[in-house]
């Protein structure tokens, strides 16, 4: 975990100069036409219509809901930022590890497919999900980052929002496929 915690903030450490998405077109990022908080947004609200596709178990009351948490972390995530590369699918499934010097350290990380440029806290998301199955172990996540990498205010506004965010991708993938 602090392995990880300590590679994600690594990761974070390459700034960029604007929020953005890979266009293959053009093979390089491209800045978003809009600002970071109406761009995720939109981007949240793409995924909330996938899962409404992929099947009726997503009703009006959750659209209701999803809408409420955007609005609710529109200034949080309008906050300046220094865009980093945002891997997305952050997780012990996606990195490799190596024992040196007596403590784990993360050697390789993959599956860069869907990254883009943004804020590095979206990336907490995924494995703060899957380490909540053991408290101790997501209170030491977000604490070793923390600690490298301080969040900027509105945190927890912007975490409601990512989290949800993240849920809507494993939810549509989930419900597409059975």
């Amino acid at each position: 975990v602090v392995a990880m915690a300590e590679c994600l903030a690594q990761l974070h450490e390459a700034a960029f100069g604007w929020p953005g998405v890979f266009d293959a077109a053009t093979a390089r990022y491209e800045p978003a036409e809009m600002g970071y908080a109406e761009w995720f947004g939109d981007w949240t609200r793409w995924w909330l219509d996938r899962c409404r596709v992929a099947s009726s178990a997503t009703t009006d009351d959750d659209v209701a809901w999803v809408e409420q948490v955007v609005r609710d972390a529109g200034a949080a995530l309008a906050e300046p930022l220094v865009p980093s590369l945002v891997h997305t699918d952050f997780k012990e499934g996606n990195a490799v590890a190596q024992r040196q010097d007596g403590r784990w350290r993360i050697s390789g990380v993959f599956d860069l497919a869907e990254t883009y440029l943004g804020d590095g806290e979206y990336d907490l998301a995924r494995g703060y999900c899957e380490y909540t199955r053991h408290p101790e172990l997501a209170g030491a996540y977000l604490e070793t980052y923390f600690a490298l990498r301080p969040p900027r205010p509105g945190l927890r506004r912007r975490m409601r929002h990512y989290i949800l965010h993240d849920r809507l991708i494993i939810w549509e993938y989930a419900q597409r496929n059975g």
